[in-house]
Parts: C-alpha cells; sequence; structure tokens
C-alpha cells in the first residue's frame, strides 16, 4: 500500500512522538517548530498566527497535503503501532466513534464548557446545522466521529467531502468534530468506523496533551 502519515506541531505544544520503522510507510510532520523528530521527514512552514485552525486545514485537506493514494492523518500525540490488513480494510475513509458522546449538540456544549470556542460561534453552528435538519432532537445523531486518527483512500469522493469539510473549518468553527458528520450527512457519505475508541485499540498509541495550543 502507498501510504503516508501525516501530522502538524503547530505551535509551542508537546513534543511529536517519535514512530517505529515501518517498510512502505512515510512520516510527514508539517511544523512551525524548530524540531529534528528521527523517523519523520520535516515540512518547514512558516511561523503560524493561528496554528490549530492551520492544523485543521492540513488536517481536512489529505489529497492536497499527501502525494500518496492512501493517507493516514494522525494527531501529533498519537503512535502508530502496526499496520495490518485489519487497519486499511473497511472503507475510503475511516475514524472512529466518539467513546462520551453521539451527538454535536452534545459536542456543543462540552467545548464551550472546556473553553475550546467561543460560544457565539459554536452555538450557532449548532443551530446552523439544526436549521438544515441535522442532529435535531427528532432526529437525533445515532455516532459522533472522534477525528484524532483519520484514514482515507483519495477518490473523487473523499476528495470533494474534504474540501467541503475544509470550508466548513474555515468559515465557522475550527472544532471539526462539529462539521465532519454535518458534511458527510449532506453529501449522502458514510464513514466507515474502526472499532472500540481510539484509546483502546491495538492500532495506536495515544498520550494526553499537557500545553494543547488553542485559538479560535
Amino acid at each position: 500500500m502507498d501510504l503516508t502519515v501525516y501530522t502538524c506541531v503547530f505551535g509551542n505544544t508537546d513534543a511529536l512522538h517519535e514512530q517505529p520503522r515501518i517498510p512502505g510507510v512515510r512520516f510527514v510532520c508539517f511544523t512551525d517548530q524548530p524540531i529534528e523528530p528521527k523517523m519523520w521527514e520535516v515540512v518547514r512552514m512558516p511561523l503560524q498566527g493561528r496554528p490549530t485552525r492551520s492544523a485543521r486545514i492540513i488536517k481536512a485537506l489529505s489529497h492536497l497535503f499527501t502525494d500518496t493514494e492512501y493517507s493516514l492523518w494522525m494527531d501529533a500525540n498519537f503512535t502508530l503501532r502496526v499496520t495490518n490488513p485489519g487497519l486499511f480494510d473497511r472503507g475510503d475513509f475511516v475514524n472512529f466513534r466518539h467513546r462520551d458522546r453521539t451527538r454535536i449538540a452534545q459536542e456543543a456544549q462540552e467545548i464551550v464548557k472546556i473553553g475550546k470556542g467561543r460560544a457565539d460561534a459554536i452555538f450557532g453552528q449548532l443551530r446552523a446545522y439544526q436549521g438544515e435538519g441535522f442532529d435535531t432532537d427528532a432526529s437525533p445523531m445515532r455516532e459522533l466521529s472522534c477525528n484524532g486518527v483519520l484514514f482515507r483512500r483519495h477518490t473523487p469522493e473523499v476528495s470533494r467531502l474534504n474540501e467541503a469539510w475544509c470550508h466548513e473549518i474555515e468559515t465557522r468553527s475550527l472544532r471539526d468534530q462539529m462539521s465532519l458528520d454535518y458534511v458527510c450527512w449532506k453529501q449522502g457519505f458514510t464513514l466507515s468506523r474502526w472499532p472500540g475508541t481510539f484509546d483502546r485499540c491495538r492500532y495506536f498509541g495515544w498520550t494526553y496533551y499537557k500545553r494543547p495550543v488553542n485559538d479560535y
């Protein structure tokens, strides 16, 4: 499989996790920090004024920021443990379901509660989506995406989905878990899921960020 694993380290956040050497897998890190990882190819970027939003845009546009048919986005606090067919044979766009919430209505409340977004922007985004009929009390979501790890095959359909997702991140809040499921719903696209949750699987390791970068 022609696969690029990629991530971003923008702003003064925790150190990038090193990765195991896996034949045929290319690891690429976009960064504005003076880091020198051993296993990652570093793409130097100018200092980002809004580092979180910049990272989200690169995260969304996998078909533009990788040059392989397949990509695996990992937030910088993840480690890839193994690559076997069970990781990559589930669909063209694969992620985990959220372990704690099932609806963006719940996600919006949590984002505002922990200070990851402005209430007016987050609740305005929620109202706009509900006004179109998405995640209403009459028709609630059954699963919420967790977007720390994303596998994609860059088909035309996935590329269109990426572009639409990026548009939401650029024009609404940068909280990508508010917008991915909405965009899939609008485009009639069904995401695939890995079993379990991101913190309890054999494919990935994960460490909590002690110094998260936050901007609106």
